[in-house]
């Protein structure tokens, strides 16, 4: 007895700790997709801030080191036909002049490092500009400028036919999911706690199934009733070996089952059912026989399903039937 004690409790416990495996890999699985869907907009808020720094970056470097610009035309439409307006032939003759006199664009880049870092954003940044398909200036060599992403460009032009002036920033995307877990993470390690708790799951019913087959009538005071149906008198359990099902028994269900055994076949009076409720009366009413019904409905559903029937003899009372013996 006490060793099946230890053992259920054992087996009650390493099903309780799966199942707090599964749920939390379910939680991890469930986490993936809502941290994919964090991060993206997390980098689409931080792709934003490196773009408004960029364009503080340009604006100040006017400030500080373009004191005069000359602009040979002032309307906004070019000699070739093409609309351009003001602010973007003035733009291109302000980047003309400022890359003159810092071909590297080094001080653009000082500039915009310092927006970023001022941002939050611990980015490696460069600058890069062309005009046309001519590369003309960079502020990083060609092999760290392949390790970037592309930020944002603007393209000046001041005459149609002639190449735009293009400014481009760049910054080194490695540092931006710094401090926080990969989404592919969760969701790859939910998954794998879920099918190893199913795994496991799987075993231990495989376990316990083999546990109730090879159940001994030593170990277990079985007492057969039937050629199918066996009764454990000390935890009230019947069991149908055909079906492979047990049902336990309680309250006056137990005390009705007892009863149909001590009598010859297993013929109980409603007197005596009547008597095993508190009452006992020689001529029952119908509202005695209704509450007789009413006490052998239980017994009579919970065992059905074991194949075992309770017939209903007509003023005498009901007959347990086995399913061996039914016919």
């Amino acid at each position: 007895m006490n060793e099946d004690l230890e053992q259920t409790n054992k087996e009650l416990r390493t099903t309780i700790g799966w199942g707090t495996l599964f749920v939390v890999s379910l939680v991890l699985l469930l986490t993936g997709p809502v941290s994919h869907v964090w991060h993206a907009q997390k980098k689409d808020r931080i792709w934003d801030e490196m773009a408004a720094a960029l364009d503080t970056a340009i604006m100040k470097e006017k400030m500080l080191y373009c004191k005069q610009v000359f602009i040979k035309y002032d309307a906004t439409q070019s000699p070739d036909g093409a609309l351009i307006s003001l602010d973007e032939k003035t733009n291109h003759m302000i980047q003309i002049y400022l890359s003159r006199q810092d071909p590297n664009r080094h001080c653009l880049d000082s500039l915009y490092d310092a927006e970023l870092k001022q941002r939050g954003l611990t980015c490696v940044s460069a600058i890069r500009y062309s005009l046309g398909d001519s590369l003309k200036g960079t502020s990083c060599s060609a092999n760290e400028l392949q390790t970037m992403e592309l930020v944002k460009q603007y393209s000046f032009r001041v005459l149609a036919k002639k190449p735009p002036f293009v400014l481009q920033a760049y910054v080194q995307m490695s540092n931006l999911n710094a401090g926080g877990w990969h989404p592919y993470f969760f969701f790859s390690l939910g998954a794998l706690g879920m099918l190893f708790s199913l795994y496991q799951f799987w075993k231990e019913r495989r376990k316990w199934l083999a546990y109730r087959e090879n159940v001994s009538e030593t170990l277990t005071p079985w007492q057969r009733l039937s050629p199918s149906i066996l009764y454990d008198e000390q935890y009230d359990m019947v069991r149908n070996e055909k079906y492979n099902s047990e049902q336990s028994l309680k309250g006056l269900s137990k005390e009705l089952f007892n009863a149909f055994l001590k009598k010859p076949h297993y013929l109980v009076k409603y007197e005596e059912i009547a008597e095993m409720q508190g009452y006992s009366r020689k001529d029952l009413s119908d509202k005695d026989l209704n509450r007789i019904h009413k006490a052998i409905k239980p017994l009579r559903e919970q065992l059905h399903s074991l194949g075992i029937e309770f017939r209903n003899i007509k003023k005498t009372g009901y007959q347990m039937i086995f399913p061996d013996e039914a016919n």
